[in-house]
């Protein structure tokens, strides 16, 4: 899986995942049908497998659950596709997500990557794919402008976010790529990538938390 995840190209052939994955060619081809049975890849008609987008997302997802280290899948996926595997890990959890979610409110536009609906709580995310190690202070500032963006959700002028924000207890989450030096600032949640399964299996905990402090 994370041969084709790592492919340069929209499509590829057995020959190649073979090589770089060093399993046999027979194996590869078998998965590969596989994956055209579930509609994560296309079959051309020389041979070759169009790996979409959405199939990357799809195998990086499969890959994460089968134990790969989701650092290193998501180093390969450009920036939309690592917002839908965000998503998707939600997802995997019974939460409804809703991606590029742009809203009105305080007298100018908003955006929020990812805003996660599940029964404990409403999780607003950003999604920072820094591919090179970054300094703190950009991971900071991005957790101080994704506080402003949620605490806005609570006076969106597009009814359904408004409603949603609403609901319960929301939570600002920035999700990077790597371990940053804090993992709590200014009260967003700063988890990386490979900690976000964990994250989301805490969220009730989290809830409780909040209720208690009150």
């Amino acid at each position: 899986m994370e041969a084709l995840i790592a492919s340069p190209e929209a499509a590829v052939n057995a020959e190649w995942v073979a090589e770089h994955a060093r399993v046999s060619k027979s194996l590869v081809k078998g998965f590969l049908d596989r994956l055209v049975e579930e509609g994560a890849t296309i079959p051309t008609s020389d041979g070759r497998y169009v790996v979409s987008g959405y199939a990357k997302v799809f195998l990086a997802l499969r890959a994460i659950e089968l134990g790969s280290d989701p650092e290193k899948v998501s180093q390969s996926l450009g920036w939309k596709e690592f917002e839908k595997l965000v998503a998707g890990a939600f997802e995997l959890f019974g939460y409804e997500t809703r991606t590029h979610v742009r809203f009105k409110a305080l007298g100018r536009y908003w955006e929020v990557d990812v805003l996660a609906l599940g029964n404990d709580a409403i999780v607003s995310v950003d999604c920072k794919l820094l591919k090179r190690a970054s300094p703190w202070y950009v991971i900071a500032k991005a957790a101080k402008a994704h506080r402003e963006r949620t605490e806005a959700l609570a006076h969106a002028e597009t009814k359904w976010v408004k409603e949603a924000a609403s609901k319960g207890f929301v939570i600002p989450v920035v999700i990077p790529l790597r371990e940053p030096r804090h993992l709590f600032y200014e009260g967003v949640y700063v988890v990386p990538i490979h900690r976000l399964r964990d994250f989301i299996l805490h969220i009730p905990t989290l809830r409780y938390a909040e209720l208690e402090s009150g």
